[in-house]
């Protein structure tokens, strides 16, 4: 009697094992999962390996995983990640957009569309999937295509900032320049204190000619992030466009103290510039002295 409830307490253990194990793997990742979202990558990379070690189908664990090296720069281990989530359950949307976003870094573009692809036909609901392809479109230069997507995206989406952004350089490459400042100002309305935003507002502005209402978006963004040196080379453009040279002058110095010594072209671009206006100058003074 004792010898038959010993097997069966041992049957019980044996059965309870698998199970065991797989609440302990679990718990490994719930910990990585929280460690991701506080910001803390390397750690919650760390418990979520120790999940997989211990439960090597965990779905969960491989997608959030890739999700963490794409934050990491790890694109062809995130890639990794996402295809073996997909090998567990290949009926998820958001592991292919995931795969399709990785792809699309590695720049294995046609892979990438069929990831993203296979997503929307999972989930025609899944925001991220539209996103990629309208990144997709953009670098294939097909343009109508890519602004489908993103509209896509924002309707199902309409909080996530980045996707108006790139919808206006969309409507930008395509010459579509009121829709692409709708779509900038519709970035500052929701992210006001990011200087990209209001450098590309005052892109779109400049390429319409409006010099200044491009100078105050450029004031703006170098105001916000003193570091954007493209914008302070535009900024330099629009202020000569409107005879500024002065003013002209002072954005070009700017500008040349960011790449000096990093950037020779963009350097010596810039000294050319400045002399350039500067021999202008020169020229508008002579000519003022002869006239008198």
């Amino acid at each position: 009697m004792t010898r038959t409830i010993a097997l069966a307490f041992i049957g019980i253990l044996a059965a309870a094992g698998p199970a065991a194990a797989e609440e302990t793997a679990h718990a490994y990742c719930q910990k990585g999962f929280i460690l991701k979202d506080k910001g803390k990558l390397k750690e919650a990379l760390e418990q979520i390996e120790i999940c997989l070690g211990k439960n090597p189908k965990h779905f969960e664990g491989w997608y959030q995983k890739g999700r963490i090296l794409v934050k990491l720069g790890k694109n062809e281990d995130a890639k990794e990640a996402f295809g073996k989530a997909i090998g567990i359950k290949d009926s998820d949307s958001w592991a292919h957009s995931g795969l399709c976003g990785v792809l699309v870094q590695l720049e294995e573009i046609d892979p990438a569309l069929a990831s993203c692809e296979k997503a929307v036909s999972l989930d025609d609901k899944n925001w991220e999937a539209y996103a990629n392809l309208g990144l997709i479109y953009r670098q294939l230069k097909k343009y109508d295509a890519a602004a489908l997507n993103y509209q896509k995206a924002i309707e199902i989406e309409p909080k996530e900032v980045f996707l108006y952004n790139n919808l206006g350089v969309v409507y930008r490459k395509m010459k579509k320049y009121d829709d692409a400042v709708k779509m900038f100002q519709k970035c500052i309305e929701l992210d006001p204190d990011n200087g990209v935003y209001h450098q590309n507002l005052a892109v779109a502005f400049r390429a319409q000619e409006r010099y200044e209402l491009a100078i105050a978006e450029y004031v703006e963004a170098t105001t916000l992030d003193a570091k954007l040196d493209g914008a302070w080379w535009d900024l330099a453009l629009c202020y000569q466009a409107i005879g500024e040279d002065d003013k002209a002058l002072e954005a070009l110095e700017k500008y040349l103290a960011l790449v000096e010594g990093k950037n020779p072209l963009a350097e010596e671009k810039a000294k050319e510039k400045i002399e350039s206006i500067k021999e202008m100058k020169d020229s508008k003074g002579s000519k003022k002295k002869g006239s008198k």
